[in-house]
């Protein structure tokens, strides 16, 4: 099953981000895409992948990153910066 446009814009977007030598963005692009692929999995299965839930899940997903301490303050920062250029 093929992704919907506006996830696989962002899909396309961070395989760009991958290809940099800056260890950051390589991070940053990479946790994005497992952040991602999961939501979308999730929603997939339930049957509610819609743009606006995508958006939401994956928003409350990079909360819950930060609040848990699974990603520092700096990288949440980053992270964050990235995701929301990303829904440009």
């Amino acid at each position: 099953m093929s992704e919907p446009i506006y996830v696989q814009k962002i899909l396309d977007q961070l395989d760009t981000m991958m290809e940099s030598e800056d260890a950051d963005a390589l991070f940053i692009s990479g946790y994005l895409r497992g952040q991602v692929t999961y939501v979308v999995g999730q929603l997939e299965i339930n049957q509610q992948l819609t743009e606006n839930t995508f958006i939401k899940e994956v928003n409350k997903a990079l909360v819950t990153a930060r609040q848990s301490g699974e990603l520092s303050s700096q990288d949440a920062e980053f992270v964050e910066q990235a995701w929301a250029t990303l829904l440009k």
